[in-house]
């Protein structure tokens, strides 16, 4: 039995199936009314001829194209039904992009608190210079100096490092978040796929037993008719009536085997849905466990962090200061400070409401990040439509072929099926040698 990926694709071979013998039905038609002038009496008269279209279509020029159309409809028909979500690949890239855009945030909010800083440090020392100026301490500009840029150095140096700790944690979380979600859905979606293999098989084994059981079914009877058929001796009305009741035969195990399709295609689709749905439930249910466990390691790390920066050790003052001096420098630390926190809190406020719809979007990809199959369906229907016009050409140059082979070697009748001629011309060799002459 040949592999399918999905319903679909499989249904891709047997409408292909199905076309061929509805052409060659018709064909068949075409090549006993294209004989019917023939005189049964008349002495040239050597029997009948058959062909066997679908064989001699093969080896018409034009054939090479119709197994491309058979190749881009099933792709087509993959695309269609199958899950329509980004691949892992895909989805990989998108984390990765995020993460870059949470890295840039970081960086930028760590530049313009670092540059805060240096703005109020630097008003703070012309401040406390000022202060200590005023309170008669020597070389008062240059100890205020020397306190802002010590006080620079080590808080600058205390943030970046910390900034650069807390970055390093973050990325490797998220790495691991990363790494856990993809082999989980991975390894969910190779379970839908083999699922989704068994149940098409099941049911194009289903479909297949339905075929040969209605053909059994109806052997003596087609071949009742077909026997009656190579009877040259019938009459025309009689010869239709034969035909009509072989359409019939063939219409209504057309009629059964598509309404078992039809059923077979809400089956699967049912299935597929219900798979689905488990899998999205399920990776809906671990994304929101793990982004619930990351935020609260991330939380902690960085309370963690700001705790230690907190209790960094102020700079040291000169010893002889008098308590006035004391609560003016104090009052001075105290509204730079203030200001700093202010415009720092600010920035950590907008790249926290960043972070925040990267998440979204992070959690957004864990869970599938689905892709419309429309176009795929649309383009599916005309290349459907392009590979029924194509073969249709290809039969009718056959069954011409046949119709002037079967003229010029005096035939009453050219049929294109093998098994409703028992005893007659294989005219095939010769229609595929014809075919054959065109490509030169």
């Amino acid at each position: 039995m040949v592999e399918r990926t999905s319903l679909k694709m499989s249904k891709t071979s047997s409408a292909s199936s199905t076309l061929i013998r509805r052409i060659s039905g018709l064909a068949l038609a075409v090549l006993v009314a294209g004989c019917s002038h023939v005189n049964v009496n008349a002495p040239n008269i050597k029997g009948i001829g058959y062909v066997d279209v679908a064989q001699a279509a093969k080896h018409d020029p034009m054939y090479p194209q119709v197994q491309a159309l058979d190749q881009s409809l099933s792709a087509l028909n993959f695309a269609a039904r199958t899950t329509a979500h980004l691949t892992a690949a895909q989805i990989e890239t998108q984390i990765n992009k995020l993460n870059a855009q949470l890295t840039a945030a970081q960086a930028q909010t760590q530049k313009y608190i670092s540059g805060k800083q240096n703005q109020y440090l630097h008003e703070e020392s012309i401040a406390i210079g000022q202060a200590l100026a005023a309170a008669g301490v020597p070389n008062a500009a240059n100890i205020a100096n020397s306190l802002a840029a010590s006080a620079s150095g080590k808080q600058q140096a205390a943030y970046m490092q910390a900034g650069q700790d807390l970055q390093a944690y973050r990325n490797d979380v998220m790495a691991q978040d990363s790494a856990t979600m993809k082999a989980t859905m991975d390894q969910l979606r190779k379970e839908i796929s083999s699922k989704l293999q068994a149940k098409s098989e099941e049911l194009a084994q289903r479909e297949s037993s339905l075929s040969l059981k209605e053909s059994s079914e109806d052997a003596g009877e087609r071949l009742a008719l077909q026997t009656r058929m190579a009877n040259l001796a019938l009459d025309n009305a009689a010869r239709k009536d034969i035909q009509a009741k072989l359409k019939a035969i063939d219409a209504r195990e057309a009629a059964n085997l598509t309404a078992l399709r039809k059923a077979d295609s809400q089956e699967f689709d049912a299935y597929r849905k219900t798979l689905l749905s488990t899998m999205n439930q399920r990776m809906a249910r671990e994304s929101a466990a793990m982004q619930q466990a990351t935020a609260a390691k991330l939380q902690s790390r960085q309370s963690q962090v700001v705790a230690n920066l907190k209790n960094m050790a102020p700079a040291t003052l000169p010893a002889n200061l008098s308590d006035a001096t004391k609560q003016r420098l104090a009052s001075i630390q105290s509204e730079f400070s203030d200001k700093f926190n202010a415009d720092a809190q600010a920035a950590m406020d907008a790249f926290n409401k960043t972070k925040t719809d990267i998440q979204v979007e992070y959690a957004a990809l864990k869970n599938g990040g689905d892709l419309g199959s429309a176009d795929a369906a649309k383009q599916l229907l005309t290349v459907q439509q392009q590979r029924q016009d194509l073969y249709a050409k290809i039969v009718a140059r056959v069954t011409q072929t046949a119709q002037k082979i079967a003229k010029d070697r005096g035939l009453s009748v050219a049929i294109a099926d093998p098994s409703a001629t028992p005893g007659g011309y294989d005219l095939t060799p010769d229609v595929t040698k014809a075919i054959e002459s065109l490509h030169e």
